[in-house]
């Protein structure tokens, strides 16, 4: 089985950028990012290891990337409120990603 300490990178440092982010709401929204992070590599009860291995990613995952990332992404509170009202990407953004 893959060593589980290999599979997600530098989660200590991306838990300690999320610890410095002010925001209570991008903080919380970075933590249930990593912790769903997490969740991909625990093994459920009754899993077999195929099934959990399926859910593993196909390479290591840096954790400080992800959580980058994703902090950028909550820091633009406009578009984030737009989309999550419904307004398509693009629209919200001004970005044309299609």
């Amino acid at each position: 089985m893959t060593d589980l300490n290999n599979v997600l990178l530098n989660e200590l440092r991306a838990g300690s950028l999320i610890a410095e982010v002010q925001e209570a709401t991008i903080r919380n929204l970075l933590r249930w990012a990593m912790g769903e992070a997490r969740g991909r590599i625990i093994k459920r009860v009754g899993e077999s290891d195929v099934d959990l291995m399926r859910r593993f990613p196909e390479q290591p995952f840096d954790m400080v990337f992800f959580v980058t990332v994703l902090k950028e992404m909550f820091s633009k509170e406009d578009i984030l409120r737009q989309v999550l009202d419904g307004k398509d990407l693009d629209v919200a953004s001004g970005w044309n990603l299609k």
